[in-house]
């Protein structure tokens, strides 16, 4: 190969160099082009994510006769329904009314100082959310029925819409798949999902508190402060340490509301919230009604005892409530499992 020169350049050279100089740009743009694809990628797959979280922790996506009408079939249901929730909530109400004007006057209960420090309490936390909630529910199951002529809601035919799409993989984390489009009803027409109302959206959050603070509640009254030497169950007590725990095993055997598994962060969070009110409480000087520091003795103490406080406080919230929480789930799916057995006779959504 003869090799030519002009001022000391070979000729060659300047040749092929525009062919190294297409093959190197073409393989920066391969490059670039693969690593902008793997990028957006794994964007997209952490916006599916992300959205997936939200859908699970939100109050949504789930048919509204799931709120309207009880799991079995009720002749009238929706008649029936709301005057079952309505029920619920006035026998609530009435009897906070007589706790309030009992509680703090013996013989029933010691004296206390003033009756402002009833809502110091977990316990009375606890029973005034389960009262939001049948009164949430009691009036938006009353409004919504009165405005659509307590229609009976259906959801198509054969169709299961608990289970989902992916009801075999695992423990499901809601009642209905997440959608990537319009949720669908699960009727063949594929018609999408009537948006869940706002008031029913908030009895969902305050089922999820309310449920497990009255079975928390219930527990550690029993095992921690009742003393059947010493103490007497009378029946305001019970109302609130044991009429509160029926009514919610009542209701979630009953009706048809939807349990979601990443809810559990919620009646942790209302604990941390409590347990922030009793730190600041006391650290701000707050009493009981019988004038001590501590509102739980031996129990909750930060003055006394903060390391025990604190002990107590990370395993409500972070063991405690999820399990509750968790526990409350799983009988809803037991619900759910009966249910699909007896499609025929007592199943409303079919």
């Amino acid at each position: 190969m003869e090799y030519q020169c002009i001022n000391g350049v070979c000729i060659s050279c300047l040749q092929l160099r525009p062919l190294r100089l297409l093959k190197r740009t073409c393989w920066s743009l391969c490059v670039t082009r693969t690593l902008n694809t793997q990028h957006n990628g794994r964007r997209v797959m952490a916006t599916r994510c992300c959205k997936k979280l939200c859908y699970y922790l939100g109050f949504s996506g789930e048919p509204v006769h799931r709120f309207t009408l009880p799991q079995a079939k009720w002749p009238m249901a929706p008649v029936l329904w709301s005057i079952f929730r309505c029920f619920l909530a006035v026998y609530l109400i009435v009897w906070l009314g007589l706790i309030l004007t009992v509680w703090g006057d013996p013989p029933l209960y010691g004296g206390a100082d003033n009756k402002a420090k009833w809502l110091i309490y977990v316990s009375n936390w606890s029973f005034l959310f389960l009262i939001l909630y049948t009164l949430t529910m009691a009036v938006g199951n009353v409004y919504y029925h009165a405005t659509r002529g307590c229609k009976n809601a259906r959801v198509g035919t054969d169709v299961d819409p608990e289970s989902g799409s992916g009801y075999d993989r695992g423990i499901p984390m809601s009642s209905v798949d997440s959608p990537r489009g319009t949720p669908s009803s699960g009727s063949d027409s594929g018609e999408p999902l009537e948006p869940l109302p706002w008031y029913f959206k908030m009895a969902w959050f305050l089922q999820t508190i309310a449920f497990t603070a009255a079975l928390f509640v219930a527990l550690l009254f029993y095992i921690l402060v009742f003393n059947p030497a010493e103490d007497v169950l009378h029946v305001y007590n019970f109302h609130v340490h044991g009429v509160n725990l029926i009514i919610v095993v009542l209701d979630i055997i009953l009706s048809a509301t939807p349990m979601r598994v990443l809810h559990l962060i919620y009646p942790s969070s209302y604990a941390f919230v409590y347990f922030m009110f009793t730190l600041i409480y006391e650290g701000a000087g707050g009493l009981n009604e019988k004038g001590g520091t501590a509102i739980y003795p031996n129990n909750l103490d930060w003055d006394a005892a903060p390391g025990r406080t604190g002990i107590v406080m990370a395993l409500t919230v972070v063991v405690a409530a999820p399990l509750l929480h968790l526990l409350f789930y799983g009988i809803y799916r037991i619900r759910h499992a009966i249910s699909k057995c007896c499609t025929g006779g007592c199943w409303t959504y079919q």
